[in-house]
């Protein structure tokens, strides 16, 4: 049997009967983040684990969503990943249109090194390339390699606060999940929107 230095790899899209191990990759990707940045780890429920998949699944009937493995010789996936195609606000002077983003990109830990991870990426790019869209973005974990700069990859920085501890970083009282009438009609609309693609 040849060991995991050895093996080869292929990239194929992910079956709608295999989102949950789509979505199963995203529980060590998340608990090695947290190490890594001292943070305790938890494990998702198993109701947060089907909220998730019904997600990637509505997601993947839009055609806002799709997901990628990188499988072995024998057919298994070690590596996993998917794209997901989000509106990008209007601006003056800037129409609202779509863009990719990679999204969730984990290799496991015995198979890396072997260019599971890029191959995945490859496929990603080629899947926005074919169609039609000028650019793709993501956001790196902090483990991540050189694997995004290889392939041109800029940083652009962005920031974000965390608004169960208000503006000054003090907590918040407001209920977590709630928000203001408007807001919460906002996210009802964003949910009945179709990509156009």
């Amino acid at each position: 049997m040849p060991t995991p230095k050895d093996l080869t790899f292929r990239v194929r899209k992910v079956r709608p009967s295999e989102v949950p191990l789509l979505a199963w990759f995203r529980v060590p990707m998340s608990h090695e983040i947290a190490r890594f940045e001292g943070r305790p780890t938890t494990i998702p429920s198993p109701r947060e684990m089907r909220e998730y998949e019904r997600w990637i699944r509505r997601e993947m009937r839009r055609g806002r969503l799709v997901g990628f493995f990188a499988v072995g010789e024998e057919g298994l996936p070690v590596a996993a990943g998917f794209v997901w195609v989000q509106e990008v606000a209007a601006a003056p002077g800037v129409t609202p249109h779509w863009r990719p983003r990679i999204q969730s990109m984990y290799t496991l830990p015995c198979f890396r090194g072997r260019g599971a991870a890029t191959k995945i990426l490859d496929a990603s790019i080629a899947w926005a390339k074919e169609r039609g869209f000028s650019r793709i973005s993501l956001r790196p974990s902090p483990l991540a390699g050189r694997v995004y700069t290889r392939r041109g990859f800029e940083a652009v920085p962005e920031l974000h606060l965390d608004l169960s501890k208000g503006p000054a970083g003090r907590p918040s009282s407001r209920r977590k999940g709630k928000g203001k009438p408007a807001q919460r009609a906002g996210r009802s609309a964003s949910r009945s929107r179709r990509h156009p693609r």
